[in-house]
């Protein structure tokens, strides 16, 4: 029986140490390709390169670095480079949360959305560090592992999982929640430098609304949170659909 072919990528480059972890964590479980941008691309959500050429650097028989974006890397892994469609991508581990309405702006959540609008499965992981602190990648991988382990036994169907962990060691998580995505707010977003230059950053909010995904991670939870690509808002179409003209 022919190994499952595993499509790897991220927005944080293919030499982020979260990609490398995540492939030595799931090397066992099939044939891996690791498919991602060249250069940092967080925060680029779901954008593509069109109408300009797009440079690809082929690093290793299953290492193929792309100049552009996180979509960019799943739309070319998907159609162009890969001689059979994969049987599941996996985004991450990414640098920093992705949780609320941050998945929207997330280059790692939009990497796994690119293969699920092409039919999927695939999950974005996530962990709660930046560069500099110890950061619990094997906490993270041991989560990824077990989703992909479950995956292959038949236990779980899923077209797009988004994934959390907080940066701890793995005897201190308390467990995985099945949640909503809650609500990201910051608390002075835009730093001013001078007349004609700002910074967007700003201190996360946490909203600890129960059942979300916020709560869920700094609470010490592993969150995992069902996405879908339907956007249409079904109220307004049923309070407005049939009786407004314009």
């Amino acid at each position: 029986m022919k190994k499952p072919l595993i499509l790897l990528s991220n927005d944080d480059g293919i030499e982020a140490p979260g990609i490398r972890a995540l492939e030595e964590a799931v090397s066992e479980f099939g044939e891996i390709m690791v498919i991602a941008p060249a250069e940092e691309q967080s925060a680029k959500s779901h954008s593509i390169t069109v109408r300009r050429p797009i440079r690809v650097e082929r690093l290793a028989p299953n290492r193929i670095a792309i100049h552009g974006t996180p979509a960019d890397c799943v739309l070319l892994a998907m159609r162009g480079f890969l001689e059979r469609k994969p049987d599941l991508v996996i985004s991450g581990v990414n640098y920093g949360l992705n949780l609320g309405s941050d998945v929207i702006y997330s280059g790692t959540v939009a990497a796994a959305r690119e293969a699920a609008i092409m039919g999927g499965p695939a999950f974005a992981v996530s962990i709660d560090a930046f560069s500099g602190g110890e950061i619990h990648w094997d906490t993270a991988t041991h989560y990824a592992r077990r989703l992909v382990r479950l995956w292959m036994d038949g236990g779980i169907e899923f077209k797009l999982l988004n994934i959390n962990v907080p940066n701890l060691p793995l005897s201190q998580v308390k467990g995985v929640r099945f949640v909503r995505l809650g609500n990201m707010r910051y608390r002075n977003p835009i730093e001013k430098l001078d007349e004609s230059t700002f910074m967007i950053k700003g201190e996360p909010i946490k909203d600890m609304t129960e059942d979300t995904d916020v709560c869920a991670v700094y609470s010490g939870y592993v969150s995992c949170t069902p996405l879908i690509m339907e956007l249409t808002d079904f109220e307004w179409l049923e309070k407005y659909g049939s009786r407004i003209t314009l």
